[in-house]
C-alpha cells in the first residue's frame, strides 16, 4: 500500500478521455480510499498481422497509419512484434486512414 500523505492522480490511456481528469487525495494510515473515474472513448485502434509471402510473421516491421482527408492530420506508427503482430492507437473516429509497412 501506499504510505499516508497527499496524492495527486491522473488516469492516462491514449484513446480516453478521463473525468476527473486529474485529482488530489488525502490518504491516512489503515484508511482505504476509492476514486471513481469515468472513462470516454475518444480515438480508436487499428493491428493486423505482418507475414512473408510464405505466412512468417516479420516482426520489427513499421506499420504507419496516415490520415487521408482535409482534417485528418493523422500519423501514428507501430511496430510489429515477433509474432508479426501490430496496433496502432489514437486514430481518430471520421477519418479515412491509409495503412502503409515498411520492413
Amino acid at each position: 500500500g501506499l504510505i499516508p500523505g497527499d496524492y495527486y492522480i491522473r488516469p492516462i490511456m491514449k484513446e480516453y478521455q478521463f473525468t476527473p481528469g486529474s485529482k488530489m487525495l488525502t490518504i491516512s494510515e489503515g484508511l482505504e480510499v476509492e476514486v471513481e473515474v469515468e472513462a470516454r472513448r475518444v480515438a480508436f485502434s487499428c493491428y493486423g498481422k505482418v507475414t512473408t509471402l510464405n505466412g512468417t510473421p516479420q516482426s520489427g516491421a513499421v506499420v504507419e497509419a496516415v490520415g487521408t482527408g482535409e482534417d485528418c492530420t493523422v500519423l501514428e506508427e507501430g511496430t510489429t512484434g515477433p509474432d508479426g503482430v501490430y496496433r496502432i492507437r489514437g486514430l481518430s473516429p471520421n477519418c479515412a486512414i491509409t495503412v502503409f509497412c515498411q520492413i
